[in-house]
C-alpha cells in the first residue's frame, strides 16, 4: 500500500482542495508532515479558494466582502472569484470567525425561505443549485450594506431633504453596479426577510393570544438579527432595535428607486418585487385544503411546516377571545397563559407540539373530523384552533401546575369583577357556566 508521504504533489493538491471547511484545513495542516505542508504552501491561494467555495459556495465573493468590510472597514465590493482569491491571500483568523459565523446563518435562512416560498413539505432547502445562489448572494450583499451605515446619524450627515447623504451614496453605488435582474432579486430577498420579521413580531407583540393590529415595526435591515430573533437565538425589544435601524429601507428603497429610473426599469415593479420571483418551481402550487378543497398551494398548513403557524395563526386567530364570556380578560387566566405561550425563557413553547395537542384532543361534541396529517388551509386551521382551544384550555388548567380555584364563582366566565380585580380572578373559577346574571334563564 502507498504511503500518504509517497503520494504525488497532485494527489495531495487534489485531497486537500476537496477538504469541506478552514476547521478541517487547519487541522490538517496541523498534523501533517512536511510533504503535506509543503504542498500547502506551494498551492495556498488555489487550496484555500477550493475549501472556502466547499464551505460557502458560490457566493463566497459576497461573503468575504462582508468579512474584510466588517473586520476592517474596507469599502470594496467583492463581487467575482477573481476578487476572492485576492482577499483569501490576505484573511486573518479573525476574518475566517466571521465567515463561519455567517455560514450557518444563511443556511438555516435558505431552509425557511424554501419551505415558505418552494415545498412547504420539506423543513431542509430544496432550492436549485441557481436559486440558492440568488438568494444567498442577495442575502450577502444586504448584509454588507446593513454594517455599512451608521444607525445614529447625526444632523451633520444629514443633507437638505433631512435623510443621511453619506449612507445613500453608500447605497447607490454598489445598486448602480448590479444588473437588473440582481436589482429584482435583491428586493425579493427584502420582501423575504420582512415576512420572517412581520411573523416574528407579530408572535412578540401579541404573544398567540390577541388579534393582530394594523402597522408594521420599520424593517431592521439586518438578515443577521433576523435569524437570531426568528429562531430565538437572541430576544431583543422589537420597538428599540427597530429605533436603531430605522434609516436602513427608505435610503435603500430611494436609491433602488433612482436606479430604476436611470435604467427605464419598472419602479413599482422591482422596489415592490415578491420573494417568490426567486423561486422559478413552486411544489405542489395548485395543492387543495382537505377541508374546505380551496387552492391554497404554499398557504397550506400540514406537520412539516406547523411550526409556521406562530406568525400566522396568532395574528389573524385571537386564540384569547375564543374562551367565552369574559374569560379573556380574566386577569390571573390572562397571567397564566402568557406565562405558557411564552418563549422568552427555558420553556420554549413548539407550536408543532402545541398543534398536535389541539388535533389529538377529544372534543363529545365535534361533529367533524380533523386529520392531522392532511393540509389545511388558514381560515379552516383557523376554525380548528379557535373551536377547540377553549375546551383543550380547560382540561390544561385542570391538569396542570396551575388548576382553577376550587370554589365557582355564581357568575361564572360572564363575571366583570374577574376583569378588574386580581385577587377575586385568584380566589375563584370562573371556568364555569354561569348560576346567575343576565345571562341565565329564569326557572
Amino acid at each position: 500500500m502507498v504511503e500518504f508521504t509517497s503520494l504525488p504533489v497532485d494527489v495531495v493538491d487534489h485531497i486537500l482542495a476537496c477538504i469541506p471547511d478552514f476547521k478541517t484545513l487547519a487541522a490538517a495542516i496541523k498534523v501533517s508532515n512536511i510533504h503535506t505542508y509543503a504542498v500547502f504552501q506551494q498551492h495556498k491561494q488555489a487550496i484555500l479558494t477550493s475549501v472556502a467555495l466547499n464551505f460557502v459556495g458560490p457566493s463566497l465573493p459576497q461573503a468575504l466582502g462582508v468579512a474584510r468590510r466588517e473586520q476592517h472597514g474596507d469599502s470594496d465590493r467583492c463581487e467575482s472569484i477573481n476578487d476572492a482569491q485576492t482577499v483569501l491571500m490576505s484573511l486573518k483568523p479573525e476574518d475566517l470567525r466571521i465567515i463561519e459565523t455567517d455560514v450557518p446563518v444563511m443556511e438555516r435562512l435558505e431552509d425557511l425561505f424554501s419551505q415558505m416560498y418552494k415545498d412547504r413539505r420539506s423543513q431542509k432547502s430544496v432550492l436549485t443549485n441557481s436559486e440558492s445562489l440568488k438568494l444567498k448572494r442577495a442575502l450577502y450583499r444586504l448584509t454588507f450594506l446593513y454594517i455599512s451605515i451608521d444607525p445614529e446619524p447625526t444632523d451633520d450627515d444629514l443633507d437638505l431633504n433631512g435623510q443621511p447623504e453619506e449612507q445613500s451614496a453608500f447605497i447607490a453605488a454598489p445598486l448602480t453596479e448590479y444588473n437588473d435582474q440582481e436589482l429584482l432579486e435583491l428586493a425579493a430577498t427584502v420582501s423575504f426577510l420582512q415576512e420572517v420579521q412581520r411573523r416574528t413580531e407579530r408572535f412578540d407583540r401579541h404573544n398567540s393570544l390577541f388579534p393582530d393590529t394594523d402597522g408594521m415595526l420599520p424593517f431592521l435591515g439586518n438578515p443577521r438579527a433576523i435569524y437570531k430573533n426568528y429562531y430565538r437565538l437572541e430576544t431583543s425589544d422589537w420597538l428599540e432595535a427597530a429605533g436603531d435601524d430605522v434609516w436602513f429601507l427608505p435610503p435603500f428603497q430611494r436609491e433602488l428607486r433612482k436606479v430604476c429610473r436611470s435604467k427605464g426599469l419598472d419602479e413599482e415593479a422591482t422596489v415592490n418585487a415578491h420573494a417568490s420571483l426567486l423561486v422559478n418551481q413552486v411544489y405542489g402550487a395548485e395543492d387543495r385544503c382537505f377541508r374546505c378543497n380551496a387552492a391554497e398551494g404554499q398557504n397550506l398548513y400540514g406537520r412539516p411546516n406547523w411550526h409556521f403557524l406562530k406568525g400566522v395563526v396568532c395574528g389573524g386567530v385571537p386564540l384569547k377571545k375564543s374562551l367565552p364570556g369574559n374569560l379573556s380578560k380574566n386577569l390571573e387566566n390572562d397571567s397564566i397563559l402568557r406565562h405558557y405561550f411564552s418563549d422568552k425563557d427555558d420553556s420554549f413553547h413548539d407550536w408543532a407540539i402545541f398543534t398536535e395537542h389541539i388535533f389529538d384532543f377529544e372534543m363529545p361534541d365535534d361533529q367533524e373530523t380533523w386529520d392531522k396529517e392532511q393540509w389545511y388551509c388558514q381560515t379552516c386551521i383557523s376554525t380548528l384552533f379557535t373551536s377547540r382551544f377553549p375546551s383543550w384550555w380547560f382540561a390544561k388548567r385542570r391538569d396542570s401546575n396551575y388548576p382553577p380555584a376550587p370554589e365557582d364563582c355564581w357568575y361564572g366566565w360572564d363575571c366583570r369583577t374577574q376583569t378588574h380585580k386580581y385577587q377575586h380572578a385568584r380566589r375563584l373559577n370562573h371556568f364555569c357556566k354561569p348560576v346567575r346574571g343576565d345571562s341565565v334563564t329564569p326557572q
